[in-house]
């Protein structure tokens, strides 16, 4: 049985602040990674995938992820009420893969290199779209 995340309630149409934010975070990353600053890129990427999967939770849920470790929004993402389980079973799977890279990108002592960067820049992208067509249609 998946535990049960902490959480905070949201208010009625936070999720589009959420959307606001996750997109300020992809254009900001999308800049740093143009100037070689990859370590800064990818970590916005990987908080525009958390504030995106807070838009999608607040939509759905009325609630946002609030506990300390960020993975544990999977277990609330996974109780959004999707006609196409399959694709939000992909969609899971690449959000994990983004918020995994966390601690390597903020804490490692060895820089990522360009490839893995430009990896979390295209999931993260398409995390946020799709989110977005849920969130924001």
């Amino acid at each position: 049985m998946p535990k049960t995340p902490r959480t905070t309630s949201t208010s009625i149409g936070s999720e589009k602040l959420y959307m606001q934010k996750a997109q300020i975070f992809l254009d900001g990353a999308n800049i740093l990674f143009e100037h070689g600053n990859l370590e800064a890129s990818a970590t916005l990427c990987i908080h525009a995938v958390i504030s995106s999967c807070d838009a999608i939770t607040a939509k759905f849920l009325s609630c946002k992820h609030s506990g300390p470790t960020h993975l544990d929004v999977i277990n609330l993402i996974e109780q959004i009420p999707m006609a196409n389980k399959s694709e939000l079973k992909t969609k899971i799977t690449q959000i994990k893969e983004v918020i995994l890279m966390k601690n390597k990108v903020e804490y490692e002592e060895k820089p990522i290199k360009k490839f893995q960067a430009q990896k979390i820049i295209t999931q993260s992208d398409r995390i946020v779209k799709w989110i977005a067509t849920h969130v924001m249609p």
